[in-house]
């Protein structure tokens, strides 16, 4: 016999569905790219149905009205020196991306059998 679940509003965010301060996703959300989405337009809420002896999961609903199982995940901390050292490595190499296409551009502008480049 299931239990009768508790229901609530939970909130998409770009680090995954948040619901009474952890965060959860599922295959719904992934496949429909929510969490991409709520970065470049905000979060928004989600019903959100659990059962409080097991805070490692939730169900929300997809568009039939079935029950879909979310997991708890456990965000990585990153120290900040890291951070600062994985962005400016970041940096860099994009700046280096943006000069290989630069001289591949000239390459290919400068035809070899053209006498006038």
């Amino acid at each position: 016999m299931e239990m009768k679940k508790e229901k609530d509003i939970g909130v998409v965010t770009p680090n995954g569905i948040w619901f009474e301060g952890m965060i959860y996703s599922c295959s719904l959300a992934i496949k429909h790219q929510w969490f991409k989405i709520s970065e470049r337009i905000g979060g928004w809420p989600i019903s959100v149905e659990y059962d409080k002896a097991e805070p490692n999961e939730i169900y929300i609903k997809n568009d039939e009205g079935e029950l879909i199982r979310c997991f708890r995940i456990d965000h990585i901390q990153v120290e900040a020196t890291t951070l600062g050292a994985y962005q400016l490595e970041l940096r860099r190499l994009i700046a280096l991306k943006h000069e290989l296409r630069s001289k591949h551009s000239l390459i290919i502008e400068k035809d070899p059998l053209d006498e006038n480049t």
